[in-house]
């Protein structure tokens, strides 16, 4: 099950879980490390049970256990800086990927792997993300999706190289998705992407709302409000992502 996963300006991590019914469970406080408080923070995002932030394009990852509740201890990756240029404008996590979009619409990546970071590379193919309409950026399935300030949702499949151990090669043709739209609401305060394909967004008074997303069918599902908790209203809620239950150890 999903959990929405609120980050203060002073590091505090809250959660909602997302319930079968179309509920969220009551907010819980994880306990653990700090992480998202500094005021050069600039980009969170959330892969492979991981919890990303850019400092000055330094990438700090801390685990989140969401059966447990806890954040562990929070890492420098070493490697590459990504995400501290004027012109980049969004950041998504895919795989273990990371993503950053710049204000023309290039996409650059970096690869994850213990503790470290790969040279940084571009991604041929289309652009994305540099409309003035664009508002919010997401990475669903195996694409990169924006949402643009009219509820329209637009993405691009990340293609990726032949072989057992492929990489990021180009980003495939610009898909405008049939259905509902989503994201539209001057309220509409941050939006995130579940493993589940759910888009959610989170208005300014807690509100939660989620469509389906049918990748291969490009097609959002009808928008549902969910019943429950209210989550990332408070002035101090400063990023927001979609966490998943940590695999038990076997």
């Amino acid at each position: 099950m999903t959990t929405l996963t609120v980050i203060t300006n002073v590091g505090d991590v809250y959660g909602s879980t997302v319930a079968a019914n179309n509920a969220l469970e009551p907010v819980f406080e994880f306990s653990g490390a700090k992480i998202g408080y500094n005021p050069q923070d600039r980009f969170m995002m959330m892969t492979e049970y991981t919890l990303f932030v850019t400092n000055n394009g330094n990438v700090f990852g801390s685990t989140v256990d969401v059966t447990n509740e806890n954040i562990g201890p929070v890492a420098e990756y070493t490697g590459t800086r990504i995400g501290y240029n004027p012109q980049d404008r969004f950041m998504v996590a895919w795989s273990n990927f990371l993503f950053v979009i710049t204000n023309t619409g290039d996409v650059w990546w970096t690869g994850i792997g213990n503790n470290t970071l790969s040279p940084v590379s571009h991604l041929g193919g289309s652009k994305i993300g540099y409309n003035p309409q664009d508002r919010f950026m997401v990475a669903i399935g195996d694409m990169l999706a924006v949402i643009t300030d009219t509820g329209d949702v637009y993405g691009a499949v990340v293609e990726m190289t032949p072989g057992f151990v492929g990489v990021p090669q180009s980003l495939g043709p610009i898909i405008h998705f049939a259905g509902s739209k989503i994201g539209y609401n001057p309220q509409d305060r941050f939006m995130v992407a579940s493993e589940y394909n759910t888009l959610f967004v989170i208005t300014n008074s807690g509100g939660v709302y989620g469509a389906a997303v049918d990748i291969q069918s490009h097609n959002i599902g009808p928008v549902i409000q969910y019943s429950g908790a209210k989550i990332g209203y408070n002035p101090q809620d400063r990023f927001m992502v979609a966490a998943e239950p940590v695999p038990p150890i076997q």
